[in-house]
């Protein structure tokens, strides 16, 4: 079978079925199982893609996890959003293993066209050699009013659906009870421009309805806010194309240029944390009234918990439930990648730990930590595939804290950890 007939095979077979039992879920949001499930779903797409090596459907899936860590009260919102692009991916995919296991011409180099832009798109800056490439790993993209908005992740505190009662009138305008504060409530403008690029403003009127009662919750530099947005497409790709507008156009600074989509649309990319920058101008230390800051950081500081695991999709799902449990997580693919975290991260109070994992195992990570004296009362907690009596007698030999095989009670893991930290 060849590589192309392998992944129609799947994308025919398990990835249909996976896709038809995530569309299944949808009837029954309400269900106690549901976050469950829906994680697994997503877990099953995010190794496809791993294994697949198909970037969109891993990036995707990424996404998701990321939403439903943000917004662990609004999955079936995320879920139905996600399965859209899912399905577009599926069919992408299928269609070009389709035309890749089809006896074809051999192909030729072919050359950039003259003009590389769509009719009406911006004029491009050649000083700049046309593309700039922006990678998509670590920020938090959405398309709106046919502009693809980006944030970096870390800015983004939560995603949420509002309520009436959150919302509140204030002597500055629109805002968000959330979690015993008032924050200010921005919704974002685009003004008519004869530019190519868009000119777009904020705006906090008591007068302004909800665009759908998405509400992004951001922090920006010591200050929270709230942002009224509608996302009506995740993007998904691993990396966006840039082409920036020529210089003499003088393009606002949050606007990072255009990239052309699939339909040969020119889609302008705006830098949501430039605009409310240049927007807001709020200051680094004193905020504005009826602005949030955060202050004192390290008053209630979550507890840190290193996952170390060599597959990628187990440490996600791993850091998602970690996360919603009140964890901060930080990861490791290997036993000397996670000594190398201990390093540099004092704050650990405890780490998850694979048996089976390339350049340093398991059980030689937690050899190494129980002879280090920095490291003799850390706690240890081993996950594995092994439900075996004789791995878990040498985890407690080699002073393991204790021992979970996979797949495991939730609850009983989750109360273990709050056992051993508590204790530590």
């Amino acid at each position: 079978m060849t590589n192309a007939n392998r992944i129609q095979s799947i994308f025919d077979s398990d990835i249909a079925q996976t896709l038809t039992r995530l569309e299944a879920l949808l009837d029954s949001p309400a269900t106690p199982e549901f976050a469950t499930a829906l994680k697994t779903q997503v877990a099953a797409l995010l190794s496809w893609g791993e294994v697949l090596e198909v970037e969109a459907l891993v990036s995707l899936a990424q996404t998701t996890v990321l939403l439903m860590r943000a917004a662990p009260n609004n999955h079936p919102m995320i879920a139905q959003l996600a399965l859209e692009g899912f399905r577009a991916i599926y069919q992408l995919e299928l269609l070009q293993a389709q035309q890749q296991a089809a006896p074809r011409p051999v192909a030729t180099t072919l050359q950039p066209p003259t003009n590389l832009s769509p009719p009406g798109a911006p004029e491009v800056n050649s000083e700049l050699l046309l593309e700039q490439r922006l990678p998509t790993a670590n920020l938090f993209l959405w398309e709106m009013d046919g502009i693809i908005f980006v944030l970096p992740s870390p800015q983004v505190v939560e995603i949420l659906i509002s309520k009436p009662e959150q919302l509140v009138q204030t002597g500055l305008g629109k805002g968000l009870h959330w979690r015993d504060q008032t924050l200010p409530l921005y919704q974002l403008l685009q003004t008519p421009s004869q530019q190519p690029f868009p000119d777009i403003g904020l705006s906090s009127a008591p007068g302004l309805t909800l665009r759908s009662g998405t509400i992004l919750v951001i922090q920006q530099g010591a200050h929270r806010l709230a942002l009224d947005i509608d996302i009506k497409l995740l993007v998904t790709e691993s990396q966006l194309t840039i082409i920036p507008y020529a210089s003499r156009l003088r393009a606002p600074s949050y606007c990072h240029g255009y990239t052309v989509r699939s339909d040969d649309r020119a889609t302008p990319v705006v830098n949501i944390a430039q605009l409310l920058d240049q927007t807001l101008r709020l200051p680094s230390a004193l905020p504005r009234k009826g602005e949030v800051p955060v202050t004192n950081p390290s008053a209630d500081i979550d507890p840190v918990v290193l996952v170390v695991d060599d597959s990628q999709t187990l440490r996600h799902i791993l850091s998602m439930t970690l996360e919603e449990a009140g964890y901060r997580v930080l990861q490791a693919q290997h036993g000397s990648e996670a000594l190398e975290q201990l390093q540099n991260h004092q704050d650990v109070e405890l780490v998850i730990c694979d048996v089976e994992m390339p350049q340093m195992n398991g059980f030689d990570f937690l050899s190494h930590c129980r002879r280090d004296p920095k490291m003799t009362d850390l706690p240890v907690v081993m996950l594995s595939t092994h439900s075996g009596e004789e791995h878990r007698q040498l985890s407690s030999t080699l002073g393991a804290n204790a021992y979970f095989s996979k797949p495991y009670d939730q609850s009983q893991f989750l109360d273990t950890l709050h056992t051993l930290i508590t204790k530590s």
